[in-house]
C-alpha cells in the first residue's frame, strides 16, 4: 500500500470536484491510501489500483460529485512508476480540434477545454485538456475516433508502461525522469547527499510530510546499513509553514544532520516536523526551494514522497515513484548505480 501527502493547492482543487466531506478515517483500500488534509478538508477516497490505472471506487463520508476532470486530477496522485520510455504514432489525429472541444466542452459541462489533438494508440485520439480557468494545469485523456466518448484515466500497455505519461512527455507537459534527475542534482538545487555507499535514492521531501517520515524511518536502517544512499531535495508544499522550515533547514550549518533532527523528532500527532522554524532563513534559500517546488511540478509530481532512482527491472533506466512504495524491501533490492551517474555518484 502507498502513501501520498498533498498540498493545500491540490485538496482545493479536489473540492472543486467532490462535495465537501468528511472522513474520521481513511477507508480500505487497495494499492494506494491518500489522506488529504487542508483547513477543515479531510478526503478519505478509495481506489482501485491495477498495474498504473486507477478508477474511484467511492469516497468515504459523503456523496460523490465530480466532472470528468476531478477524476483526471486524482488520477494523477496514483503511486505508480514513470520510466522514461518513449511514445509515439506515425498517423494523424482523426478528429479536429474543435470536435475535440465540443465532446470535452459536453463531458465536462463545460468546466474543461481541449488545448490540441494527437494520434493516440490502436486507433484512440489523444487529447490535451486542461480546466477552464487561468492558469490550470494540463492533462491528457482519450477519445474513441468518432468523437462520441472519452476515456478518463492512465491508459497502460502490454508491458506496463503509462502512456499517458509517455504521451505528457512526449508532448512536454512533463519532464522525463532522466532529466528529472540530472536537474535535481544541480547544484542549485541545494540537495544533500547521505555519505556511504551503495545505490542514490533521489528522495523530495517536505519537511511536514508525514509519509516522507515514515518512508525515512522505514528505509533509514538500509542507509546505516550501506545498502543505498538517499540524495534529499527539500520542498515546500504541504503545510503553510512548510516553506519555512525548509528554508531553515536548508540554511542550517549542517542541513543533513537537520533532516536528521526533523525526521527524528516529527510530530506525528500534528503532522509537523521536529526541526525549528528560524526566524531569519537565508534569503538564497527562498528561490532555491521555489526552484525545486517548480521542478516537482514540471516532473508531473504533486505531492512528497516523490522519487527518482534507477531500477534494475527496468534495465537500470530511471524511474519515477510518487509516494511510499508498497514493499520497501523489494524497493531496496531493486534500486541500481546505473547507467545515469546521477545513481551512484
Amino acid at each position: 500500500m502507498g502513501f501520498l501527502t498533498l498540498p493545500c493547492r491540490v485538496v482545493r482543487e479536489l473540492e472543486r470536484w467532490l462535495a465537501p466531506t468528511r472522513a474520521d478515517s481513511v477507508g480500505a483500500i487497495q494499492g494506494i491510501d491518500i489522506k488529504a488534509n487542508c483547513g477543515n478538508i479531510e478526503l478519505g477516497i478509495i481506489f482501485k489500483l491495477e498495474r498504473g490505472s486507477m478508477r474511484i471506487v467511492s469516497v468515504m463520508g459523503g456523496g460523490l460529485h465530480f466532472a470528468f476532470l476531478g477524476i483526471a486530477a486524482i488520477l494523477l496522485l496514483a503511486s505508480s512508476n514513470v520510466s522514461a520510455g518513449t511514445y509515439s504514432s506515425e498517423r494523424t489525429a482523426l478528429i479536429s480540434l474543435s470536435r475535440a472541444q465540443a465532446l470535452v466542452s459536453g463531458a465536462s459541462h463545460g468546466r474543461a477545454r481541449a488545448i490540441s489533438v494527437f494520434p493516440g494508440p490502436d486507433g484512440l485520439e489523444g487529447i490535451v485538456v486542461t480546466l477552464a480557468t487561468k492558469d490550470s494545469a494540463r492533462s491528457i485523456i482519450w477519445a474513441t475516433p468518432n468523437a462520441k466518448a472519452v476515456l478518463i484515466g492512465n491508459l497502460v500497455d502490454a508491458q506496463g508502461q503509462n502512456l499517458n505519461e509517455l504521451a505528457e512527455v512526449a508532448r512536454g507537459l512533463r519532464m522525463n525522469p532522466l532529466m528529472a534527475l540530472h536537474a535535481a542534482t544541480q547544484p542549485a538545487s541545494m540537495s544533500v547527499l547521505t555519505p556511504g555507499s551503495g545505490p542514490i535514492l533521489t528522495f523530495f521531501i517536505d519537511p511536514n510530510c508525514i509519509f516522507c517520515n515514515r518512508l525515512y524511518r522505514a528505509i533509514e536502517p538500509d542507509v546505516s546499513a550501506g545498502k543505498l544512499r538517499i540524495r534529499f531535495v527539500l520542498v515546500g508544499i504541504v503545510k503553510k509553514d512548510s516553506p519555512e522550515r525548509a528554508m531553515s533547514i536548508l540554511s542550517s550549518a549542517d542541513p543533513l544532520k537537520a533532516i536528521g533532527q526533523d525526521e527524528t523528532h516529527f510530530d506525528a500527532a500534528i503532522e509537523e516536523g521536529g526541526y525549528p522554524i528560524m526566524t531569519n532563513p537565508t534569503p538564497a534559500t527562498a528561490a532555491v526551494l521555489k526552484a525545486n517546488d517548480q521542478l516537482m511540478s514540471r516532473m508531473g509530481a504533486v505531492g512528497t514522497p516523490t522519487l527518482l532512482y534507477c531500477s534494475k527491472a527496468a534495465d537500470g533506466h530511471v524511474e519515477m515513484m510518487k509516494g511510499v512504495p508498497a514493499d520497501i524491501p523489494s524497493f531496496v533490492s531493486d534500486l541500481a548505480t546505473g547507467p545515469a551517474p546521477e545513481c551512484r555518484a
